[in-house]
Formats: structure tokens, C-alpha cells, sequence
């Protein structure tokens, strides 16, 4: 490498750490701005600060209390025009406590919208299920999690890593490939548009540019890759290899990554907020499927949390073995000692002095996050059919509410999530 290229390289982490000191000093300066019609976000910044109630005076969290508290709550933030309508599932012990619709997945009919049946585009929530996909063809011995991934791409698709060390499927899923962001092209506004996976990863994967395994950086093209990736190892389409090795087994009967799904009868719709009034979004077509194309409903992801909390068991349906799950869940990447680190798909949050997993997911017109408490086997999952933030105002007051920080819990005002650095579009 010439001198040239070291002195871009110098100057280019530099700002990334003023970007930090910067993003550590002002609050809310990693904030997503207005986004493009066709962007899709990942991780927007999550701010849960305590509201400073006691634990000795928090409710016991059972289902009649959390209904009851879920119904204001909604009927709250709907009539403040948060979202036209949500769902929210939450899970405790192995067994579903809520599943419930608010409001409207169709303003103009006015279609209510419901728990068990209303389809919900959870965008990067898609990546928990490709990163569970690796995790199970490691255990099938098809892969290991520290191996060069050039071997087993075919040929059709290249990757571009010009350093020694390579990439392997363990930094994909803990977004430490090296890899940047790319944004054009990843979605399509018809379907005659829409490129199959390994056409578009053959022409848009974004080069290495980071010595792997190193720097965190977010990136749906690598969970795309990794998608691709199930597709060669297995030997089937990637929605056929989910459909039958996660969703079938999960009883997530109305689930799918196909766009449109089959129920797309049942999906709501998108919507912005414009000019006062809500107004409906295009459906884009996604090219970047595995990162970011799932449809499903409440009842249906909370199997799926009941899966990753149960060590990888759903109604005697296993998916994955406990020590498979653990490993998902295992924090294998932190930029700093001071910053959330990443398991294999599952981001870090530390919430009123308490460790949880999770990740969130943004698509226009769509808002979505999935929260998972392992030592207390508990999972909430939220989607609203409006990018507004109501998942991060909901995850704050359950957690006050049930689970608020101890007196003597070191809490900061906000958490920082090293994805919002790159702005988290998808």
C-alpha cells in the first residue's frame, strides 16, 4: 500500500473517532434525518432513559396489568398520530402473554388491525432469521464460523478483499467484515425491477476496505452476502430453506421473506406522515432480501422469541441446540469497553442498569424492534405501520414500568449504538 493510500486511510479514522467524540458530547446528533423514498434503516438511536421509578413499586408484569397498560399506551400514542396502527407480542416463561393490533392497517377501509393475522414488514429484524440460518448449518457441519466465506461462494458472486486476513462468517454476522455501505440500487418500485439475489450481489457487493475483522461498521449487503451464502451451501432458494427450517417448525404459519408474500391481502400498509395526514408508501421490492424482506405477524415472532429464549426449542420443535443459541446471543465484538457490542445478529442494549439483545428494524413506511431479556426469559416485539419512533417510546416506558433501574444503577440519560455512525440506512 502507497503512502497515498496509508495518509487517506489515517485521515479517514480520524474522523471516524471525532465522529464518536462528537456523537458521545451531543445527544441525539446520531439521529436518522429525513430519508429518500427508497431508504431502508437498521438501528436508528434508541434512547432509554429511566423515568426514575422505584423497583419496590413496579406492578408485577402479568398479562391483565400489561394489557390494560399497553391499551392506554396506544390509545395515547395512535391519537398523537404516532403510527396508524401497531401490534406488539410479548413473551414470557416459554408461553405468549400479549399479542394484540392497534388501530388501523388500512386508513382509507379502515382495517383494524389484528395480532394474529396482520402482516407487518419487520425490515433488519429479517437478520436475526439469516444469522440463525448460519448457525444451523454450523451445527449441521457444513460450515465453521471462522472460515474464509471465497470458498464456498461459487462463482457468480466475488468478493473484493485486497488485505491478508479473510473474511469470514463470523465477522458478517457481527458486521466487522470491512466492508462500507452502499445504498443505490438496493430497492426496486416494481417488480419487474426486482433482481435476484446472486445477479444483484454480483454487481453491487461493496469491496473490503477495512482490514476484517477490526472495525464495526453496518451493513445489510452483509447480511445479504450471508443469504447468498445459505442459498450455496444448502442447495435451495433462500426463502425455501427458511420457509422449511425456521418458519415451518416455528408455526409461523403467515410468515415469509417472498415480496410480495402469499397474504399480502393481509399486509399493512405503509405509511409517511405528509402534510398533516397520513399518506400510503409505495412497496418497494428489496433487493437485498435476507437483510431486510420478512413479513410477519405478532403472534408469529413471538415463536420466535419464545425459540431464542427456550435455547432453540419451540413446542418441541427444536431449530437450534442451547449452546448454538448462547453463542448467538454472546456479545463477540465491542468498538470500545464503553459501547453496546454485537452478538451474531442480536445488537447489545443496556437499559435501567440491565443487559438486553435485540435489534431494530426501519423501512419506509415501516418500524419495527425486537427486545429480548434472557435471564428473565422475557421478549417484546413491536411493528407499526409508520417510521415515528413508537417502538423506542414504547421500550422505554415498558422497561420503567416493569423493570425500572435500581437506586444505586449506573444509568446513562441515552445509549449509543455504534450502527447509528453510518447513519444505519440499510
Amino acid at each position: 500500500m502507497d503512502l497515498a493510500k496509508i495518509g487517506l486511510k489515517r485521515i479517514a479514522y480520524g474522523l471516524l473517532g471525532l465522529w464518536l467524540v462528537l456523537v458521545m458530547a451531543v445527544p441525539g446528533l446520531a439521529r436518522t434525518p429525513e430519508l429518500s423514498p427508497f431508504a431502508v434503516e437498521g438501528e436508528p438511536a434508541f434512547d432509554l432513559g429511566s423515568a426514575g421509578a422505584s423497583p419496590n413499586t413496579a406492578p408485577e408484569l402479568n398479562a391483565a396489568d400489561l394489557e390494560g397498560w399497553l391499551d392506554r399506551f396506544f390509545a395515547q400514542q395512535l391519537d398523537a398520530d404516532s403510527a396508524p396502527g401497531a401490534v406488539v407480542a410479548v413473551v414470557k416463561g416459554g408461553n405468549i402473554l400479549l399479542a394484540k393490533g392497534y388501530g388501523y392497517a388500512d386508513v382509507d377501509q379502515q382495517v383494524p388491525v389484528d395480532g394474529q393475522t396482520t402482516l407487518f414488514r419487520v425490515a433488519s429484524l429479517s437478520k436475526l432469521f439469516t444469522t440463525t440460518a448460519i448457525m444451523q448449518l454450523q451445527e449441521q457441519g457444513r460450515l465453521s464460523l471462522d472460515d474464509d466465506i471465497r470458498p464456498y461462494l461459487g462463482e457468480q458472486v466475488q468478493l473484493d478483499n485486497p488485505f491478508p486476513e479473510p473474511v469470514t462468517f463470523a465477522q458478517l454476522m457481527t458486521h466487522t467484515d470491512g466492508s462500507t455501505k452502499r445504498r443505490i440500487g438496493l430497492a426496486a418500485a416494481a417488480e419487474a425491477q426486482h433482481q435476484p439475489l446472486e445477479d444483484y450481489l454480483a454487481d453491487h457487493l461493496p469491496p473490503i476496505v477495512y482490514p476484517p475483522g477490526k472495525l464495526f461498521s453496518y451493513s445489510s449487503h452483509a447480511i445479504a452476502l450471508l443469504g447468498y451464502l445459505v442459498q450455496e451451501i444448502s442447495g435451495q432458494s433462500f426463502n425455501d430453506y427458511i420457509d422449511e427450517h425456521i418458519l415451518q417448525p416455528l408455526a409461523m404459519d403467515r410468515s415469509s421473506f417472498a415480496q410480495p408474500p402469499p397474504h399480502r391481502d393481509a399486509l399493512a400498509t405503509g405509511y409517511r406522515w405528509v402534510s398533516g395526514q397520513f399518506k400510503p408508501v409505495p412497496y418497494l421490492y428489496l433487493n437485498i432480501g435476507p437483510a431486510a424482506s420478512l413479513a410477519s405477524t405478532a403472534t408469529d415472532m413471538a415463536h420466535f422469541m419464545i425459540a431464542h429464549l427456550n435455547g432453540g426449542e419451540y413446542q418441541g420443535s427444536r431449530i437450534l441446540s442451547p449452546e448454538a443459541i448462547a453463542d448467538m446471543h454472546t456479545i463477540h465484538f465491542r468498538s470500545h469497553p464503553a459501547l453496546p457490542g454485537t452478538g451474531y445478529g442480536f445488537r447489545e442494549r443496556r437499559v435501567n442498569g440491565r443487559n438486553v439483545i435485540g435489534h431494530l428494524g426501519s423501512l419506509r413506511g415501516y418500524s419495527s424492534s425486537l427486545t429480548l431479556m434472557g435471564d428473565r426469559r422475557l421478549g417484546l416485539f413491536i411493528a407499526a405501520n409508520s417510521f415515528s419512533g413508537i417502538h423506542s417510546q414504547l421500550l422505554r416506558q415498558f422497561f420503567d414500568r416493569y423493570f425500572p433501574a435500581p437506586p444505586d444503577a449506573d444509568v446513562p440519560v441515552a445509549t449509543l449504538d455504534p450502527a447509528d455512525l453510518d447513519l444505519n440506512l440499510v
